[in-house]
């Protein structure tokens, strides 16, 4: 396996220090508490993949967005594929992988603070138009910290739900989250 770059190693840094406790977690760490993991797993049909690509967005589309998303300079329009592959084309501390086995979508990322909180928004509505398309499934988009904030974006019968993981749940991201880097840099270096 490749050497992972500086910004995983600097992942893997921050999920070292969180394994060793509160008390051992260094200032690297939480100066990056705004920076974000994205994980998921979306059933999506092949044929339905560039119908999901091909669709324009905007924020407004959806109602039911948390006080904690911020709508107003955001609104879009914005095409999904584009987005994805932008993300996807970030440097090596920043970025989003998107790989298919079958009918199912593997999403894997990590966001640091600027790309989280410019792609926030259109990411989450993006994987929300998701269902629209039949995809079935979900993506969890949490602070690398796990307790600032952790979002499960919910997808089934044609509909999207945003929810708020509850503080008590989010210990159980920590291994999710460890795999999803760890699989999904090896993934990248060796292609």
């Amino acid at each position: 396996m490749a050497r992972p770059g500086a910004g995983v190693r600097q992942v893997f840094e921050i999920l070292a220090d969180l394994s060793a406790g509160p008390s051992a977690t260094s200032h690297r760490a939480r100066a990056m508490s705004w920076s974000a993991f994205v994980y998921g797993e979306l059933r999506l049909p092949v044929d339905r993949e560039q119908q999901w690509r091909d669709t324009q967005i905007a924020l407004d589309q959806w109602t039911d967005w948390p006080k904690e998303f911020y709508l107003d300079d955001k609104g879009g329009p914005w095409n999904v594929g584009e987005l994805l592959d932008e993300l996807r084309a970030y440097d090596d501390s920043s970025w989003l992988q998107i790989t298919r086995e079958g009918d199912v979508l593997h999403v894997r990322g990590m966001l640091h603070e600027e790309q989280h909180a410019e792609y926030q928004e259109p990411l989450t509505a993006a994987f929300r138009a998701a269902s629209r398309v039949g995809a079935r499934g979900e993506v969890v988009v949490c602070d690398t910290e796990m307790v600032d904030f952790a979002w499960r974006i919910g997808l089934a019968d044609g509909k999207s739900v945003l929810s708020e993981v509850p503080k008590e749940q989010r210990g159980t991201l920590r291994p999710i989250m460890t795999e999803a880097i760890e699989v999904a840099d090896a993934a990248r270096q060796a292609s």
